[in-house]
């Protein structure tokens, strides 16, 4: 395949989704819940005084600086977080492509494998507001791709671009870190086979693969004076909540049947992943004969081992209480990142019609129920802050040295956020059930840092 040929593919299928996504935001989407908000106003505050932990809570710290410097040079508004979000997105998604084009996978099973990853209603969600979900996933695909590649297509450059993807990953969201420790084993098993010049860099992209984890756990001890105190932190809020009390089992299978539920798409492709893996795991043909390329079946197995790993890091973390709080179905958008464009080639590469019949129902069905759940975002009515997102940027237009805040809730965030000078805001304790949420009143002169 020539090279103007890969650019316009690569064209095309960002095109798409770059459409698809501004569709979203023309019926109104803007927001998944207020934690939105607060990660804008996290990045607004990291460009008046930048540190290295922007939010000095639990979230990682790779969006902030991507949004802050984005900010830094655009200036510092709702629009400029929403448009670093959505490019980081495009960006990563650029890696993910071009880790297929190196793994082998064929031209249409990339582009239909592509465009259905895009087009699932997380995707375009996550995408769409100022959330690193959407970027993690695409990263932590593209690191594992290029980390399973066998020799001679790998080389030290491209461990180190495996080592440095999944490093974004890791700094961006928990679930990717199970993940970062398969990239890691596959690149160390290529380093014991690289000739000797080659050795020190495979080796140095595994070390990146994981130099997200241990450099969080290592400042969580500098600063909190616990490796996990992000751990502790999430339980202790999710634990503060209160919520039913649910069983093991419950917890236990929380996680599969919200990939089941929310991912249908993923959990099919998912099991003819996993069927393929385990054919040539045992290394014997099965009823489905599978004719994929060298590179992609090595890479077909790491991407259902690494899917696994995060649904089992997810599980545990439930029963931990150490899971996401809300909207949880968003944290296996990594496990749809690694599934389905794998298992969009392996069923073009299948040689049984039975399954490929049978699999193209399937999709029309999780099609259907895709464009369903497009219809019922989340984040929707009251929850959208339209309200306090107008209110906040009337008074940036006002000019106001500094502003007062009463919250009742969380809901202040967004009029914080398109106000875009957190700096200049005091937000006072929590009124629940005021008459205005939140309350405004102007001030003479900026809060005290």
């Amino acid at each position: 395949m020539s090279r103007p040929e890969l650019w316009l593919e690569l064209v095309g299928v960002a095109g798409v989704r770059t459409v698809a996504t501004l569709g979203v935001l023309a019926t109104g989407f803007r927001a998944i819940s207020d934690d939105d908000y607060a990660r804008v106003v996290i990045a607004e505050q990291w460009v008046a005084a930048p540190r290295l932990d922007p939010s000095g809570t639990s979230w990682l710290p790779f969006p902030f600086w991507v949004m802050g410097a984005t900010m830094t040079s655009l200036g510092r508004s709702l629009a400029t977080a929403r448009l670093a979000s959505i490019a980081l997105s495009i960006v990563a998604g650029v890696a993910l492509h071009g880790a297929l084009v190196a793994s082998e996978v064929p031209r249409r099973s990339r582009v239909v494998g592509l465009a259905t990853l895009f087009l699932l209603p997380w995707t375009l969600w996550t995408t769409a507001a100022t959330v690193p979900e959407a970027p993690t996933a695409a990263f932590l695909a593209a690191g594992v791709l290029l980390a399973a590649l066998p020799a001679p297509r790998a080389s030290g450059a491209t461990a180190i671009a495996a080592g440095a993807l999944t490093c974004a990953a890791t700094l961006s969201r928990y679930e990717a870190w199970p993940a970062a420790v398969v990239v890691a084993a596959l690149l160390a098993r290529s380093a014991r086979s690289a000739a000797g010049g080659q050795r020190a860099a495979v080796a140095a992209g595994a070390l990146l693969a994981l130099a997200g984890p241990f450099g969080w756990m290592a400042w969580n001890q500098a600063s909190h004076g616990s490796a996990t105190h992000f751990v502790a932190r999430v339980a202790g809020y999710k634990r503060a909540l209160g919520g039913p009390q649910l069983g093991v089992l419950e917890r236990v299978w929380a996680y599969p049947g919200l990939l089941l539920v929310h991912l249908p798409e993923t959990s099919a492709l998912g099991a003819l992943v996993a069927f393929a893996s385990a054919a040539r795991w045992r290394g014997r043909r099965s009823s489905v004969t599978l004719s994929t390329p060298a590179p992609f079946a090595t890479a077909s197995v790491a991407c259902a081992l690494a899917a696994t790993a995060v649904v089992a890091f997810l599980v545990y973390g439930n029963l931990r209480d150490g899971a996401p709080t809300h909207h949880a179905e968003r944290a296996l958008l990594p496990v749809a990142f690694l599934l389905v464009p794998v298992g969009v080639a392996e069923l073009f590469a299948s040689g049984s019609q039975r399954l490929r019949r049978g699999a193209a129902l399937l999709a029309g069905a999780a099609g259907l129920l895709a464009l369903s759940r497009l219809a019922h975002p989340p984040g929707g009515g009251e929850t959208s802050r339209a309200q306090q997102v107008s209110e906040g940027e009337r008074l940036r237009a006002a000019g106001a040295p500094a502003i007062r805040v009463v919250p009742c809730a969380y809901e202040h965030f967004a009029l914080v956020a398109a106000h875009a000078a957190p700096e200049r805001v005091l937000i006072l304790a929590r009124q629940p059930g005021a008459a205005r949420c939140p309350e405004v009143t102007r001030a003479a002169v900026p809060p005290p840092l």
